[in-house]
């Protein structure tokens, strides 16, 4: 099944290979770079090794020319800049990481205050693990941590 599969691969690619065209360089009067699978006449164009996808049938009528994009002024990255730059990214990301968990637990102590300060029944988790109903007293501190939570979380950082 799969030799079936790649020989039908191989049939369909075959033909795109056979209509390859060779690509050409070459400067206009003004020094700019142009490519084409058809140089125009007169101009001294260079094979560059390169093939289009498709041939074009010769014509004596110039195709329209590629323009090339000019080349970066700035040197390649080196080992150290990139080590650097990926240091920096992962500072990034390990800080967006933090402000979205202090996002999160601000709008929790946020959801959780105004809860308590509604007036709700109010319920905690005891020391065997059942739930205790809060009584005035514990509210009152319930409201006092969840104030101070809200207070160091909820503001931005500079």
């Amino acid at each position: 099944m799969q030799a079936r599969y790649a020989s039908l691969m191989i049939a369909l690619l075959l033909p795109a290979f056979a209509f390859a065209a060779q690509v050409y360089e070459w400067k206009d009067a003004s020094g700019k770079m142009h490519y084409s699978d058809r140089p125009p006449p007169g101009v001294d164009a260079k094979p560059t090794g390169m093939t289009t996808g498709k041939r074009s049938a010769p014509s004596s009528a110039p195709s329209a020319p590629l323009s090339v994009a000019p080349k970066s002024s700035q040197p390649p990255e080196t080992p150290e800049q990139a080590q650097e730059r990926e240091a920096q990214e992962e500072q990034s990301r390990q800080r967006a990481e933090v402000e979205q968990e202090r996002a999160k637990t601000c709008e929790s102590a946020t959801r959780q205050l105004k809860m308590l300060e509604s007036g709700q029944r109010a319920q905690t988790i005891g020391p065997n693990g059942e739930p205790v109903v809060l009584d005035d007293s514990g509210r009152q501190q319930a409201i006092q941590r969840a104030r101070e939570v809200v207070m160091k979380t909820c503001q931005v950082p500079n």
